[in-house]
């Protein structure tokens, strides 16, 4: 994660002007450290040529598989279970404003759909900077980023910040967006295209705009 908090630490969150940090805190209970440590054990003798007793050595892996097959069976509580090895959260700093706390996001289900929407455009945008850019260079070598109806549940103060940050971060963003929608897009868009259909005949027209209000 660190290659991305640092994509996202160059760039601000939220009305505020926060710095966003994904933290991802391990959990290791006494069952998983023990299933892990016994996985990598049979790995190593994998990859070795002799054994002192093998006979001993096939009996403790049938017993080792036996348990591996029951921990596929009961995924949801065993310890193949990812959600019992990791827990993320995401938090927004405030190092510029001693009199704001820390804020974290460990669920997106009590925010707003503007704040949900903004904060999911940040992590995804450096996220795609980190898997399609170059280490040598500031640009993603992939730059077209292509958005059906995005912030559709966002005002226009999220939308504006998010598609900045997309485009801070180097991409060229190409949103489709309804109507009642163009006005929030308009101040950080350098180019608008209508599109619209023909019922009768079903084809498709694409005209330039050159004014949206």
């Amino acid at each position: 994660m660190r290659p991305i908090n640092d994509i996202m630490s160059n760039f601000k969150f939220g009305p505020d002007e926060g710095e966003l940090e994904i933290v991802v805190t391990e959990r290791s209970p006494k069952a998983i450290r023990g299933f892990r440590e016994e996985l990598a054990q049979w790995a190593r003798l994998a990859t070795q040529a002799e054994f002192d007793d093998p006979d001993r050595l096939h009996h403790q892996l049938r017993a080792f598989m036996a348990k591996l097959e029951e921990a596929l069976v009961q995924k949801a509580r065993g310890p193949l279970n990812t959600k019992n090895l990791v827990y993320i959260t995401v938090v927004a700093h405030y190092p510029k404003r001693e009199d704001l706390p820390d804020k974290a996001y460990s669920s997106l289900g009590a925010k707003s759909g503007g704040e949900t929407q903004e904060l999911i455009a940040f992590i995804l945008g450096a996220a795609l900077l980190f898997c399609l850019g170059d280490n040598s260079q500031a640009l993603p070598s992939f730059a077209p980023v292509f958005l059906d109806e995005a912030f559709i549940k966002a005002d226009e103060r999220f939308t504006q910040r998010a598609i900045k940050a997309l485009a801070g971060l180097g991409f060229q963003v190409i949103i489709a967006v309804p109507t009642s929608k163009v006005q929030a897009v308009e101040p950080v868009a350098s180019e608008f295209v209508c599109i619209t259909k023909d019922p009768v005949s079903n084809h498709s027209f694409i005209e330039e705009m050159t004014g949206v209000r």
